[in-house]
């Protein structure tokens, strides 16, 4: 990932983004079917777009701006809306009340965070 002079990581946190659309989009069959059930698309929503956005590329080393968390939690809902096509329309927080989700995205990053930091002064 590169930074500019400031430390902002926009492009880089824009071009996670960009992946994870793309593997969301290539799950369209799965997010379309009606025989699956909620649960298990959140539960593959969460696995594997969001662990391959958050996981690829030490996460925790990203320096986040208003403007990046902004732009994490308009895709986490965008994801939410794509996994389900009754969410098109719902507002975000039915949205957020409907998937139960106890943590976002932006409270994933921090969480690392927090633990990477924990295990450097443990040193």
């Amino acid at each position: 990932m590169t930074y500019d002079n400031d430390l902002n990581c926009k492009k880089g946190i824009s071009v996670r983004i960009a992946k994870a659309l793309a593997s969301l989009m290539a799950l369209e069959k799965l997010w379309k079917s009606k025989s699956v059930s909620l649960q298990i698309k959140l539960s593959v929503l969460k696995t594997s777009i969001y662990n391959s956005m958050l996981g690829q590329y030490a996460c925790e080393t990203l320096v986040l701006t208003k403007n990046c968390e902004r732009k994490m939690l308009a895709f986490e809902r965008k994801s939410f809306r794509k996994s389900c096509e009754r969410f098109q329309q719902a507002t975000n927080d039915y949205l957020c009340r409907k998937v139960q989700s106890k943590i976002n995205l932006l409270q994933e990053v921090i969480q690392r965070k927090l633990q990477l930091l924990g295990l450097v002064f443990a040193e």
